[in-house]
């Protein structure tokens, strides 16, 4: 907390524990935005994802020139989106999967950047300003979502939820 022009004790330890963890958290950050865009793709009920470090993606070829960690390893970030197939209905399935108080570790925030992983929607919340009909001349549909990766060890408990949102997503398309 600030007490005046000088920044106290408490925040200062926790900027520096911040700023030494820093490289360790995005190298993880990375890791596991490409493994979760790479296990997406795979995904049936999945149209687009949307990372730059797919080779298939728009944007590979110019974020592999400018995206690099300070070692220069190349890193994509922890941020990535996709469209789920079946419309609205499914997407809000999807979400409810993830609610903010939920045990799962995924959660359903309308902010992004964390330790841990976010889902938006991003025509209402990263975009719901937008009229809808520029939204959609940028190609931003109603069942796109953003993820913030997370730094979570196994992985694959993030797998997991994805799955299980998938799966509660899909049957929700079929009532």
């Amino acid at each position: 907390s600030f007490r005046g022009p000088v920044l106290g004790i408490e925040s200062a330890a926790q900027i520096l524990t911040a700023l030494e963890t820093y490289t360790v958290r995005m190298e993880r950050h990375n890791r596991n935005a490409m493994r979760l865009a790479r296990w997406l793709t795979q995904h049936p009920m999945i149209d687009l994802v949307r990372y730059p470090g797919l080779l298939g993606d728009r944007e590979n070829r110019i974020a592999a020139t400018q995206m690099h960690t300070p070692e220069w390893h190349l890193g994509f970030s922890g941020m990535l989106s996709f469209r789920i197939k079946g419309g609205i209905e499914t997407r809000d399935a999807f979400l409810d999967s993830f609610p903010f108080s939920g045990n799962n570790l995924i959660r359903h925030a309308p902010s992004l950047g964390s330790i841990k992983t976010l889902v938006e929607t991003a025509a209402i919340v990263s975009h719901g300003g937008i009229d809808a009909s520029l939204r959609h001349a940028a190609g931003i549909d109603d069942c796109d979502l953003r993820v913030s990766v997370g730094i979570e060890e196994p992985f694959e408990l993030i797998i997991q939820d994805f799955q299980a949102a998938l799966e509660n997503a899909k049957m929700a398309s079929h009532t």
